[in-house]
């Protein structure tokens, strides 16, 4: 029980390092951004959003057409699976 215990907290320790190793990843550019520019990354945002409003809605509809192409594949990989 003891070789079980210790591999558990090894996968527990390896899977933490990893998700703090994205999250370093993911916040270093905005570190890097000069101190002022929070508007402007904002503002650069809503307007990523306000853009691409038909796309959400058709992924949140799952009407978006990767959706249904990726649906169709699924289908036809349960279909042909040996």
């Amino acid at each position: 029980y003891c070789a079980v215990f210790v591999l558990c907290i090894a996968v527990v320790l390896l899977a933490v390092a990893f998700v703090a190793g994205v999250v370093v990843v993911l916040i270093a550019p905005a570190a890097a951004l000069p101190a002022g520019s929070l508007p402007f990354v904002l503002a650069m945002a809503a307007l990523v959003l306000f853009k691409h409003r038909d796309n959400f809605k058709r992924l949140r509809n799952g009407t978006e057409t990767r959706m249904e192409r990726l649906a169709l594949i699924r289908r036809w990989m349960r279909k042909h699976r040996s």
